[in-house]
């Protein structure tokens, strides 16, 4: 009977969480609808491609020349429509970075939105996924905030507070060690 109920558990846990926690659905996002093309794309309107990978290769060259190197391209799930997005489990979120994928949202179809979610990749590469989480908030948001060229001049508390500690914060160690210091948080 043991034996019996822990098959059924493994069998029923997948099935349970992927539509109890929506954002596990990034691992495979052609389930839900999305095309995906080269380069681990995927649009929910193919129409759509052609401004995605613009949006994707502009924020990556901004990153990589103001932030640091990504080792492997992310799978980013461009969502055009609310519908969509909420099948990714956004929410009232414009975009996320999860570590299997990052979604765009309809409102989140910016090179700054997409660079933001970029650079939580580029941390989770720098410090490893688990580390990463044991991060001050205002650090992670703050850099994300302050690096990726948001154009906002006030963001909503505590997001406004958190890029103003992390620009204070890296105006005295220097971008050049960025991510050493970052290592010592």
């Amino acid at each position: 009977m043991f034996k019996k109920s822990i098959v059924i558990f493994l069998i029923i846990s997948p099935v349970l969480t992927w539509f109890l926690f929506k954002p596990i659905r990034v691992v495979a996002p052609e389930y839900n609808g999305v095309t995906c093309h080269e380069r681990h794309i995927c649009v929910e309107d193919p129409r759509e491609l052609n401004r995605a990978l613009y949006l994707y290769e502009e924020s990556s060259l901004f990153i990589q020349e103001n932030v640091g190197i990504l080792s492997t391209e992310p799978l980013v799930v461009f969502c055009s429509t609310e519908k969509y997005s909420d099948k990714f489990g956004l929410g009232r979120r414009t975009a996320m970075q999860l570590p299997l994928g990052i979604v765009i949202g309809p409102r989140a179809w910016k090179q700054y939105y997409v660079s933001h979610e970029l650079i939580h990749q580029l941390q989770q590469q720098e410090f490893g996924i688990l580390y990463t989480f044991q991060k001050p908030k205002w650090y992670l948001e703050g850099m994300a905030y302050l690096l990726s060229g948001d154009p906002r001049l006030e963001l909503n508390e505590p997001l406004q507070k958190y890029r103003q500690d992390f620009k204070v914060w890296l105006s005295g160690v220097g971008k050049e060690n960025l991510w050493l210091a970052g290592k010592k948080l």
